[in-house]
């Protein structure tokens, strides 16, 4: 069964300012679960390849991070559902919202022409929600293990071969009407009083396969 997910993103070019990231760790608009301590976001290194598809902005195949031990490499599709459009997600923030459904599975290693090499330093952050007006933020390693409903929210560092980009992004799930509604109300609690190094806007939202799409230049033949 696939997963789904309702999401926004924002990428840019260059190294993301010190004030970012401060703004991004800092922020502190929910109440906090502290069962297992004081909340800490490290950044986390990973690796991804994705398959270059020219002229693609509607599927996404990688090769996600190492396999697990025992297991063969992690192999994610996603697909584009639907666009909801350009949305208005805070006084002076837009973005597109896009409804994504992924599957992942384990396997030997299947061969493909060309692949983008992304290198990510991703801090994540994790927000449950339970259906109400009431959102609990929790450990990063709850995500995808036992949450039935949630937000992750995501600033991360991306090399692209020489190339430096940064990307912030939110993705809820699992989507559904009710989930949809609950991202509309959660996402701009977070962006309030945003860092004045930081502007979001339509131009600059996209998913990973429109901003892959745009990069296929940096396509590398595996050997």
């Amino acid at each position: 069964m696939g997963f789904a997910t309702c999401e926004c993103r924002w990428f840019f070019e260059g190294e993301v300012d010190d004030d970012v990231v401060d703004w991004f760790k800092n922020r502190k608009p929910w109440p906090q679960s502290l069962d297992l301590g004081p909340l800490e976001w490290p950044e986390r290194a990973r690796g991804d390849r994705y398959v270059a598809i020219p002229n693609n902005r509607d599927i996404g195949i990688k090769w996600r991070g190492a396999p697990a031990e025992g297991e063969g490499e992690p192999l994610e599709f996603k697909a584009k559902v639907a666009s909801l459009g350009v949305q208005t997600l805070a006084p002076g923030v837009t973005g597109v919202v896009e409804r994504w459904i992924k599957w992942t599975c384990h396997g030997e290693a299947m061969r493909a022409s060309r692949l983008l090499n992304v290198e990510k330093k991703r801090i994540v952050r994790v927000v449950h929600l339970d259906g109400s007006t009431r959102a609990l933020e929790v450990p990063p390693l709850d995500f995808g293990s036992h949450l039935e409903r949630g937000l992750q929210i995501e600033l991360t560092r991306l090399s692209l071969g020489a190339a430096r980009f940064w990307t912030l992004g939110f993705e809820g799930f699992p989507d559904s009407l009710e989930l949809r509604e609950e991202f509309a109300r959660t996402v701009p609690v977070f962006l309030r009083e945003l860092p004045a190094a930081l502007t979001l806007s339509s131009e600059t939202s996209f998913s990973y396969p429109e901003w892959l799409a745009r990069r296929q230049h940096h396509a590398e033949t595996p050997q």
